[in-house]
């Protein structure tokens, strides 16, 4: 099987297989697109938007004289209010920008072979790269780490989505032997509907190459401080058990996708 990611009207991102030509969605697709944020994705919209309009607002008043402050019409506030609207998803793009190029580089310092951009492309345009850089290679000596794969398609044709695993990995497990690990990079903030995600790539790859995986976490990697550490480690049982409720996802979304189409049609 050989499968090709495309961006699909109506779907969002999807994988296609090139000698079928059947088409699974993405995990991430499913996930977003079903499960509600809540009110964690609220507050952190309305922490967003009001510190951006404070910083706009003490920008604006910075200019003027102190005893003119207070004479600031509404329209005119309200107007610097309006542009710190946006600044949510600006934020978002920003960060997303940001965690596609860490991911990039450690997929290059992983992976080298033909690549787009050399390493040194990373490290040279950001000055936070290097330092990243170097405590992830202090992570994969410390743990052992052995790059199985990088960057890899996953599948279930059983059950119909597929997506992208960052890395599968042999890696010493509490002390003991090496064993199949999983690791999804996340260099923003990390939410419990993500835990789906890892059991969905985990029992994907079990189906495709007939392996389990011992473990499955994230690797979470603070861009401005450097950091990078371990979190959210789940066991086979752990990821059976949300696989579950994985598929219960899946078949929510499918049924929203259905619906759609029979909406249009009426």
């Amino acid at each position: 099987m050989t499968l090709e990611r495309k961006y699909k009207r109506g779907l969002g991102r999807v994988y296609v297989d090139s000698e079928t030509g059947d088409e699974y969605p993405s995990v991430t697709t499913i996930i977003n697109a079903t499960l509600a944020k809540g009110p964690f994705l609220a507050k952190w919209q309305d922490k967003i938007r009001e510190e951006s309009f404070v910083k706009r607002f003490e920008a604006f008043c910075e200019h003027l004289p102190e005893n003119v402050r207070e004479y600031v019409d509404r329209p005119t506030v309200y107007a610097i209010y309006k542009q710190s609207l946006g600044a949510p998803n600006a934020y978002r793009d920003a960060k997303g920008d940001t965690g596609t190029y860490i991911h990039s580089m450690i997929e290059t310092y992983l992976q080298p072979v033909n690549k787009v951009k050399p390493l040194s492309y990373y490290l040279e345009n950001d000055p936070r790269a290097e330092k990243v850089l170097t405590n992830f290679k202090t992570w994969m000596a410390k743990t052992g780490l052995t790059p199985v794969k990088v960057e890899h398609y996953l599948c279930s044709p059983t059950h119909g989505y597929a997506g992208t695993v960052d890395l599968v990995a042999k890696q010493k497990i509490k002390g003991g032997s090496k064993q199949l690990v999983l690791v999804d990079f996340k260099t923003g903030s990390m939410q419990k509907d993500q835990l789906l995600q890892l059991a969905a790539y985990a029992l994907a790859y079990e189906e495709l190459y007939f392996v389990r995986l011992a473990v499955a976490y994230f690797l979470k990697i603070d861009v401005d401080a450097g950091s990078v550490g371990e979190q959210m480690h789940m066991y086979y049982d752990d990821l059976s058990y949300l696989f579950e409720h994985y598929i219960r996802t899946l078949e929510l979304w499918k049924w929203r996708v259905d619906s759609k189409n029979e909406w249009r049609s009426w």
